[in-house]
């Protein structure tokens, strides 16, 4: 499983929305950590302009933008990812 990491303005915009969406929203972002490869969910899409590099997850009328960078702590053996997520909001917010 990939090891999943918030910023500080996401987990700040997670405690703004509703309770039942942020659990929502968490549990994508959960979900998306035992994915063999976080890039090729159906939920993901690679971002483009000033974001690129980032990727950006999908949940209902809510965005989750994150990076996806190599797992300094893990084994040498096993390649896991870095799921750093730096934004979350509602589409017209977050763009």
């Amino acid at each position: 499983m990939h090891t999943v990491t918030y910023s500080k303005s996401a987990t700040r915009a997670l405690r703004r929305i509703q309770r039942n969406r942020a659990v929502q929203i968490v549990g994508a972002i959960k979900e998306l950590a035992t994915h063999e490869t976080p890039a090729l969910h159906p939920n993901v899409k690679q971002m483009k302009g000033d974001y690129k590099g980032f990727y950006r997850l999908r949940v209902g009328n809510y965005r989750a933008i994150f990076a996806l960078d190599p797992d300094s702590n893990a084994a040498p053996d096993q390649k896991l990812l870095l799921i750093s997520v730096s934004a979350i909001g509602t589409r017209q917010g977050i763009y």
